[in-house]
């Protein structure tokens, strides 16, 4: 790398084909999601009898769509193992450019007793859940990469994916953990696709790439 383009910005140039097609591939599975309509029934009888009547004359007549729809829920269930390497991927990536050429020093309060020497570089980027997305990007890269070795998960993984499941922001569930980024939760392998909705990368890759040229200051 070299040339008239800042080393940070030629990384994003030159990752740019692979990570666009880690894109396209998940719109291919997007694509499938979209495809998933349920038929709704909507009563507008006052009448219970009358309203039980229209609702059995409506299942009979959307069985097929119904098996339908839960034929691609299954069909697309069945590829979340290939969702989540996908995000994983690009989160690896997005983590490689900060890893190298990040500057940051700073270390915010909240985070100083767990970050280790070389880890501040992480410390950047809006925050969400009150936890800056460079460091959001660095624990769910090591999640997906490690996810059959919890063991090998840093104190601050821990720290990051707890707080993300604690500070949801939801009225009446405080202290209850978002089952989404809960460590414990059996149902999930890869919590990669779960941090890409929340970064809001499943935009596509304009939002990735403005995000990673915030984070390098570009």
């Amino acid at each position: 790398m070299g040339g008239k383009y800042q080393p940070a910005e030629e990384y994003l140039i030159q990752t740019e084909p692979a990570v666009r097609n880690l894109f396209g591939n998940l719109e291919q599975y997007d694509a499938i999601l979209r495809k998933i309509k349920f038929p709704i029934f909507t009563p507008s009888h006052t009448s219970r009898v009358a309203a039980d009547a229209a609702f059995k004359k409506w299942q009979r007549g959307n069985r097929a769509a119904y098996k339908r729809a839960v034929g691609r829920q299954r069909e697309y269930l069945g590829y979340r193992f290939s969702i989540g390497t996908l995000c994983g991927s690009i989160l690896q990536i997005a983590d490689m450019g900060i890893r190298i050429y990040s500057k940051n020093r700073t270390v915010p309060s909240e985070f100083s007793l767990i970050i280790k020497p070389g880890l501040s570089r992480y410390c950047i980027g809006r925050r969400v859940r009150e936890v800056p997305i460079g460091l959001i990007i660095y624990a769910a890269r090591n999640q997906y990469a490690h996810w059959d070795e919890k063991e090998r998960l840093k104190e601050v993984n821990e720290c990051v994916f707890n707080t993300l499941a604690t500070k949801h922001g939801m009225k009446g569930a405080e202290g209850i953990k978002d089952p989404a980024f809960d460590l414990n939760n059996k149902k999930i392998l890869i919590y990669a696709t779960n941090v890409f909705s929340m970064l809001g990368w499943w935009n596509g890759y304009d939002r990735y790439i403005a995000d990673m040229k915030a984070l390098l200051t570009l």
